[in-house]
């Protein structure tokens, strides 16, 4: 039971860095509505492709 709760005490404490976005750069290419904006990326290490991604901006208010 110990090594149980050991294992489930590190999954939980791995959770915040499973959370943390990556950095990206693009262009905006089109404003969909008042808090969501579709951006082409740009070439980079962890994007390969120059595909349009749709991000919601949260307590821009």
């Amino acid at each position: 039971m110990r090594h149980f709760f050991n294992v489930l005490s590190f999954a939980v404490a791995l959770l915040p860095a499973t959370l943390c976005a990556a950095q990206i750069q693009g262009k905006v290419i089109r404003v969909l509505d008042g808090d969501t904006i579709e951006v082409k990326t740009l070439p980079a290490k962890i994007v390969v492709y120059e595909v349009p991604i749709r991000v919601r901006l949260i307590n821009i208010d």
